[in-house]
């Protein structure tokens, strides 16, 4: 009987370490983005006190973004260089970026 070898062939799971990595970040994201868009919804008949407790937000988004990235870095360095080099990587660090954008302009507007 003749034994054949078999090759097995080995494949990255590119798409699954990149959905990992990035899930948490995810998960975040839509509400960071959903409190600004509130708070700048909420900001032309707000009070002294109502922009207090915005201005304490922006500051904990600004912190929960920082920490966010932090985490996203540790998790990148785990994966593969194709997954952390995706453009889905650079998708969630263009989110963050623009969230702490927004997070800015309300702040300017709100006088800081």
């Amino acid at each position: 009987m003749e034994e054949k070898l078999v090759k097995k062939r080995v494949t990255s799971n590119y798409a699954g370490e990149v959905r990992r990595a990035i899930e948490p970040a995810l998960a975040l994201i839509g509400p960071w983005r959903e409190a600004v868009a509130l708070m700048t919804a909420a900001l032309p008949r707000s009070g002294d006190t109502d922009r207090v407790e915005m201005t304490q937000r922006c500051a904990a988004i600004r912190r929960e973004i920082h920490t966010a990235r932090g985490a996203l870095v540790k998790r990148l360095a785990q994966v593969s260089a194709k997954a952390a080099g995706s453009s889905r990587v650079a998708d969630v660090e263009e989110a963050f970026n623009s969230i702490e954008a927004a997070v800015d302009d309300l702040d300017d507007r709100m006088g800081h």
